[in-house]
């Protein structure tokens, strides 16, 4: 997979991470939209991402 030339803004985690190289966003089948981005159409597994999770609650 070959990164854009430009991230968007919303494609980086509150902890830092960019959901590009995220194991759960790199799925093809019910993909994770990345953590910024609205959880209302996100498959359950990224509404309950145990690191999303984390930071809010610091």
């Amino acid at each position: 997979m070959k990164m854009p030339d430009i991230i968007d803004i919303s494609m980086f985690a509150p902890c830092g991470m960019n959901c590009m190289v995220c194991y759960k966003h790199c799925y093809r089948k019910n993909s994770c939209a990345g953590c910024l981005n609205s959880d209302t159409e996100k498959p359950e597994h990224c509404r309950k991402c145990k690191i999303k999770d984390c930071i809010k609650g610091k």
